[in-house]
């Protein structure tokens, strides 16, 4: 339900507050039914690990994550964004380093300039009742390269906001990377006509850049010639 109330974010007793494409919304609060999946585990157990090494390394260390951390600003939600705490940053910056199998950092590293990103396409491909997901990649990455695709959905969609990790792009053969076999690993078979989004993140040294948005579309099967009908002739007369 749309609110007219000042923006917020969160959960409050059984009401949750989220921004939307359509604006400020709220809703009532419905607990998961669906058991966590592995990848979903395995995410929650890398953040709960970051943020308990917190306690472990010096306070030397502490003091360079928090004096870092007032110079980095939170991704602003409900119209408001703020400086981050030591302790929030080293947890981002370390999660990031889990989720690709990374040794954790225990200072903070400076943030880079991600250079521009090296995908340039995605397209959907069928030869020969043959399934691609391809990748045009304009030189070889420099950092890693995080992909996060959608479900598959009907084409007249314009916005996705629930992507799934598949993972780091494979390295690219003569400028293309095929993510077929990532994708179908994570998400349902896509329909002819249907369409897919991607988000491309680039990562170093457990900063990520915004993500790239794609999207493409499963073509359609052509349909069969139409014949043409034959015509009528006027009966003879005699």
């Amino acid at each position: 339900m749309k609110s007219f109330d000042i923006p917020k974010s969160g959960k409050r007793g059984s009401v949750v507050a989220f921004k939307s494409r359509f604006g400020q919304c709220e809703r009532e609060h419905a607990p998961s039914r669906k058991p966590r999946t592995a990848a979903q585990q395995r995410s929650q157990s890398d953040f709960g690990a970051a943020s308990a090494r917190w306690n472990y390394i010096t306070e030397d260390q502490r003091k360079a994550w928090r004096a870092y951390g007032r110079k980095v600003r939170s991704h602003p939600q409900g119209g408001q964004s703020g400086s981050l705490t030591g302790q929030m940053l080293f947890t981002a910056i370390n999660r990031n380093q889990a989720a690709l199998g990374l040794p954790p950092l225990d200072y903070p590293p400076e943030r880079p300039r991600f250079d521009p990103n090296p995908v340039v396409e995605f397209r959907i491909t069928v030869q020969r009742d043959r399934l691609t997901l391809k990748l045009t990649v304009s030189k070889a990455p420099a950092a890693h390269i995080l992909i996060f695709a959608s479900a598959p959905f009907n084409q007249g969609r314009e916005y996705c906001d629930k992507f799934r990790y598949l993972g780091t792009i494979p390295a690219p053969v003569r400028g293309e990377s095929k993510i077929t076999a990532l994708y179908l690993g994570k998400q349902d078979m896509p329909w002819p006509g249907s369409k897919i989004f991607l988000r491309i993140v680039q990562q170093v040294n457990g900063w990520r850049s915004l993500p790239y948005p794609f999207a493409a579309i499963l073509p359609r099967t052509p349909p069969p010639p139409s014949q043409p009908r034959p015509r009528r002739t006027a009966a003879a007369t005699h």
